[in-house]
């Protein structure tokens, strides 16, 4: 049984995903609370497998939630869902532990999919994502080569 708790300010949207989720045979919503500051009492009274956790809550951010409970409880899986297309905050979760990225217009087999694949201790991210995600890493990348070479070509030692 994949037990699961979920972070998200909008009590109907938790509802609806908890109703949705609760028809697989594998998963149970075990708990879940509307903010980060919420989210490490929901994860120590349920003892989770997979968090979800909204990237947008009132307080601190979903990455910010990733990064401090995953630092107490390290064999936690988070996967951050979202409705932000946002390449940068796809990459500040990965950084931050999260194993999975799934945007909130996907289809929720997608989303059951993602949260097995996590569960396995496998990394996911929304389909529609993978492009521009590559382009923000690879961007990352080049900078130092760059400076790196201009620096060389004028005879500065770095």
């Amino acid at each position: 049984m994949i037990k699961i708790v979920i972070i998200d300010d909008h009590i109907m949207f938790r509802q609806g995903l908890k109703a949705v989720l609760e028809l697989e045979k594998d998963i149970k919503i075990v708990g879940e609370a509307s903010s980060g500051n919420k989210a490490m009492d929901a994860v120590k009274k349920n003892n989770p497998d997979i968090l979800l956790v909204d990237i947008k809550l009132p307080d601190i951010s979903g990455i910010e939630v990733c990064e401090k409970i995953l630092n107490q409880y390290p064999n936690l899986k988070v996967i951050i869902i979202t409705a932000f297309h946002d390449e940068k905050d796809v990459v500040k979760a990965i950084r931050a532990g999260a194993k999975g990225y799934i945007l909130k217009d996907s289809d929720v087999k997608e989303l059951i999919k993602q949260i097995r694949l996590v569960y396995e201790n496998k990394s996911t991210i929304d389909s529609s994502l993978i492009d521009t995600v590559f382009k923000e890493i690879a961007k990352k990348k080049r900078r130092p080569f760059i400076i790196a070479k201009r620096a060389r070509n004028s005879k500065i030692n770095i």
